[in-house]
């Protein structure tokens, strides 16, 4: 069967990228969203432990703790490495891009100084030794245990394509939700035979789902299991495999394939932002780098608006409009 997560990180900044990923691993059947934390018992672990070599999976904040990508990294070049057939380190940008699926921003990235004039050299936070050492461990736990990393994708929108989204009448809510779809629907047509369970880490107070999935799966039966705070919980019916979808908050603590979304989500982020920051803060002196919060998004437009300017740089390119 198929477990599957989505999540998402950057849906509240002002500045840099949202990223929505997903997860999908194929194990052995009667296994749920928590199966792979005892299945790659060698390889992985849920709790942060002084000295344990594992490789971290929870919460991508947890994973970040100390603000340092390491954590992010290796746990998402691991699996990646995992899941590529003949995969050599180091690579590059775009060829993570290409490996991700992400499109959109392979297309767009030309459009934004900050992102062109740098590349990746992948591992950059790991070393190549230990990165790799990973994921030969990784392979041969999967391998041992019967588990697969069918998909690992990764959604980046740039604010200029963001700002074409909120143009259109979408606000940040409903802009997310059309990735979480596409998402959807990638897993649903690369297993359109198999059993199919995918969590989606629930942002905000809706419960009610039925008419988002129905967009999706138009003209299917689709039952409602639950619709609530903790838990909104839905059964699509459809040829010979099952697909149960649920969403449900904090689901990347307790469903490790949202954990992993969580955690590619998180270090795509935090790349492109170390690229937004050393860009900027290379070309205004004194310039301290920001995380792109709102709170902090005046200060650091203040400190480079004249940049901007004298640049004729498009503000649509820099600051989301919503």
């Amino acid at each position: 069967m198929i477990i599957a997560g989505i999540d998402e990180a950057g849906l509240g900044p002002a500045f840099g990228p949202l990223t929505v990923s997903c997860c999908a691993l194929r194990v052995p059947d009667k296994s749920d969203e928590s199966s792979p934390w005892a299945l790659l018992d060698k390889s992985v672990t849920r709790d942060k432990k002084r000295g344990d070599k594992r490789i971290l999976v929870t919460d991508s904040k947890v994973v970040h703790g100390s603000r340092s990508c390491s954590g992010l990294e290796r746990a998402a070049l691991s699996f990646l490495g995992s899941s590529i057939e003949g995969c050599a380190f180091p690579f590059d940008r775009n060829t993570m891009l290409s490996a991700i699926r992400s499109n959109e921003a392979l297309s767009s990235i030309d459009s934004y100084e900050w992102y062109r004039c740098c590349d990746w050299k992948l591992p950059h936070y790991v070393s190549q030794d230990e990165l790799e050492s990973d994921t030969d461990s990784m392979r041969k736990d999967m391998a041992e245990n019967n588990v697969e990393l069918s998909l690992f994708t990764g959604s980046v929108i740039f604010a200029g394509e963001l700002n074409k989204r909120f143009d259109r009448g979408l606000n940040k809510s409903e802009a997310v939700m059309a990735e979480v779809a596409a998402h959807i629907c990638s897993i649903a047509s690369t297993h359109s035979e198999e059993n199919i369970s995918i969590t989606v880490d629930k942002q905000g107070g809706r419960n009610a789902y039925m008419p988002f999935l129905m967009d999706i799966f138009p003209g299917a039966w689709i039952d409602i299991n639950a619709e609530g705070a903790d838990c909104s919980s839905y059964t699509v019916r459809r040829g010979t495999g099952r697909l149960d979808i649920c969403f449900k908050p904090k689901a990347d603590l307790n469903a490790f394939c949202v954990a992993l979304a969580s955690i590619l989500s998180k270090y795509l982020r935090e790349r492109f932002m170390d690229d937004f920051n050393s860009y900027f803060c290379s070309k205004v002196e004194g310039l301290k780098p920001t995380a792109g919060y709102h709170g902090d998004a005046p200060r650091f437009l203040d400190g480079i608006k004249p940049f901007i300017e004298h640049e004729n740089i498009h503000m649509d390119l820099l600051l989301r409009k919503r």
